[in-house]
C-alpha cells in the first residue's frame, strides 16, 4: 500500500476537487463510511438504505448518485470516508468493517482540512496519481505529508522532554521541600509542582486522540501527581508538636536536651507494641548533645547494644551497621536502663534510639508483653 498526505483549506473544499479525486481511481462500487453527524442528517441524505454500526453510517454509493450525496456532505462540514474494497459485499457486515484488503481508502477530513489517500500499489502508480492531482488543481490543494511528519515528530520529541520533566519533578520538589525544612512541615510545597504532571496528562490526552504516541505522558503525570499529593499532605499527617511537650521526657531520656527542636508525635497500632506512640525529634543545635550521649552511661553504640535489647526496637527506626546510632532502652516499671525484667509481665517501655548522621531522636512508647 502506498499513501500520500494532502492540506487543504476549509474555504477550497468543493465537489468538484471531492469527486475528481475519487474518479482518478475510477471504481464503480464505493463505500462511504461517516461519523460526526446525527441520525436525522444521515436520513435525510438521497439514499435508499443506510447501516449504523457503533456510531458510524456506513453506505454503499452508486456511480449515478454519489456526487449528489457528497454534496449533502459537504454542507455538514463532516468528515467521510471512501473505500473501494477488492471484495464485492451486497450489505455491512463484521467482515466488511474489518476487512483491510482494498484498492483505495480516501479519507476526506473536513475539521483536520487535510485529505489522505491509501491505495493498492500493484494497480495504481502513486507518481502519476500525485501528477494529475497537481497539475488538476495546482496551488489549491498543497501537498504536506512531508510537513506533517516533521511536526509529529517535533511534537513526539517536546512530549518525550515532558515525559522525562514530569519524572524528575518529584526528586527536585522533595529535594526542595527537605532543604526549607528539617521535617515535614514544609513538605506541603511539594504540592506547588502539581502542574508539571498535570500538563502532562492534559497534552498527553490532546496528542493521544491525534495518533501521537504519548500514553507515557499519562502515566507519570497520574503516578507523579499521585505522589505530590500523598508526600505534600505530611505536612497535616505529621504536624508538629509542642516542643515542650517533649521536655517532660528529659529525664526518662537522661540528657540535658537543647532549647529548640522540631517535634512530633505519631500514635501506631501494631499487634506486637501495644499502644505505640513514637516521638520523633530533630534538633538543630546538636554538638553538645552528641557529646553527652557519647560519654553517657545510659546510651549504648551500635556495638554496645546486647542483642537480646533489640527485641525492644521497631524494624522501624533500627539501624544498618553502617549508620551511627545509640541506643537506651527504659523500663519504666523496674526503672532501669538496658535491663531485662526478671520476670513474665506487661512492661512500659520507653526504647530510644538517636541518628547521628540525622540528627534526630526518635523515642519508641508502649506497652509489651515480656517471657523470659
Amino acid at each position: 500500500m502506498k499513501s500520500i498526505s494532502y492540506g487543504i483549506k476549509k474555504e477550497d473544499w468543493d465537489i468538484t476537487i471531492v469527486s475528481r479525486i475519487i474518479d482518478l481511481f475510477n471504481r464503480e462500487e464505493k463505500w462511504l463510511i461517516v461519523d460526526g453527524i446525527t441520525r436525522e442528517e444521515a436520513e435525510d441524505l438521497d439514499i435508499d438504505e443506510l447501516f449504523l454500526y457503533k456510531e458510524i453510517f456506513y453506505l454503499k454509493l452508486k456511480n449515478q448518485n454519489y456526487k449528489k450525496i457528497l454534496e449533502q456532505l459537504l454542507k455538514l462540514n463532516s468528515n467521510f470516508t471512501i473505500i473501494a474494497f477488492k471484495k464485492d459485499y451486497q450489505k455491512v457486515s463484521k467482515d466488511m468493517i474489518n476487512d483491510k484488503n482494498w484498492w483505495y481508502y480516501i479519507g476526506f477530513f473536513y475539521k483536520e482540512e487535510k485529505i489522505d489517500i491509501i491505495f493498492d500499489s500493484n494497480k495504481y502508480d502513486k507518481k502519476e496519481i500525485e501528477m494529475k492531482l497537481n497539475a488538476e488543481f495546482g496551488k489549491k490543494i498543497i501537498k504536506k505529508f512531508k510537513i506533517t511528519n516533521i511536526l509529529k515528530t517535533k511534537t513526539e520529541s517536546n512530549l518525550t522532554v515532558l515525559f522525562i520533566l514530569t519524572l524528575i519533578t518529584f526528586y527536585i520538589a522533595s529535594s526542595v521541600a527537605l532543604n526549607l525544612s528539617i521535617n515535614a512541615e514544609k513538605m506541603w510545597t511539594m504540592w506547588l509542582w502539581l502542574p508539571m504532571p498535570i500538563l502532562s496528562i492534559i497534552l498527553g490526552l490532546k496528542y493521544k486522540k491525534k495518533g501521537y504516541k504519548c500514553q507515557k505522558n499519562i502515566v507519570a503525570g497520574f503516578i507523579v501527581g499521585f505522589l505530590l499529593l500523598v508526600f505534600g499532605a505530611y505536612t497535616f499527617i505529621f504536624p508538629n508538636e509542642d516542643y515542650q511537650d517533649f521536655l517532660e521526657l528529659e529525664n526518662i531520656i537522661n540528657l540535658d536536651l537543647p532549647e529548640q527542636g522540631i517535634y512530633t508525635k505519631t500514635p501506631w497500632k501494631l499487634g506486637y507494641f501495644k499502644d505505640l506512640t513514637t516521638h520523633t525529634t530533630i534538633f538543630e543545635e546538636y554538638e553538645k548533645l552528641e557529646e553527652e550521649i557519647m560519654n553517657s552511661k545510659t546510651w549504648l553504640s551500635n556495638q554496645e547494644l546486647n542483642s537480646s535489647l533489640q527485641i525492644f526496637i521497631s524494624s522501624f527506626n533500627s539501624c544498618d551497621d553502617e549508620t551511627v546510632c545509640y541506643y537506651s532502652i527504659y523500663i519504666e516499671d523496674i526503672d532501669k536502663y538496658n535491663t531485662l525484667p526478671e520476670e513474665n509481665g506487661n512492661y512500659h517501655i520507653y526504647a530510644m534510639i538517636y541518628k547521628t548522621s540525622l540528627h534526630e531522636l526518635v523515642i519508641e512508647e508502649y506497652n509489651y508483653d515480656y517471657k523470659i
